[in-house]
């Protein structure tokens, strides 16, 4: 009879939203400080795109100082420095404007990247890209 007490108390403060050790312990991982990013990445790191018009997302990813690498794609700042080449959205979705070669600057956790833009002319029939096409998106997915 008291082991049925006991489990109605327990469980009825539990309810009510009191501590319990799964709280503590989740409030505690919640309050950690975030890890330091000591290098952030471009993936990938040079750009090519073939033909004005076409559309690129890049990721960008960090380095903690305790060796793990973590996507940054969604917290960084992208910024076009040749902006007649290409823009670049708040998502880090290039949107190319004409021929040539640029440079993309990356600002995430303190730390600046650049990756080489380069558009070049579209001739005939668009050839896809393992490293440009298929491994961004497989980055993406994990």
């Amino acid at each position: 009879m008291l082991l049925a007490v006991w489990c109605v108390v327990a469980f009825t403060a539990a309810a009510a939203g009191a501590p319990t050790a799964a709280t503590a312990q989740a409030a505690t991982a919640a309050t950690k400080p975030a890890e330091a990013i000591t290098e952030i990445f471009i993936d990938p790191l040079k750009i090519t795109v073939d033909s004005p018009g076409g559309r690129f997302r890049v990721l960008v990813s960090g380095k903690t100082a305790a060796g793990r690498v973590i996507d940054l794609t969604h917290t960084a700042e992208f910024r076009s420095l040749d902006a007649a080449l290409f823009q670049v959205s708040a998502r880090g979705e290039l949107q190319t404007l004409r021929d040539g070669r640029g440079t993309l600057e990356v600002r995430a956790a303190g730390q600046t990247a650049r990756a080489v833009v380069e558009v070049r002319p579209a001739e005939g029939v668009r050839l896809y890209s393992f490293e440009n096409d298929i491994t961004p998106m497989l980055n993406r997915a994990g």
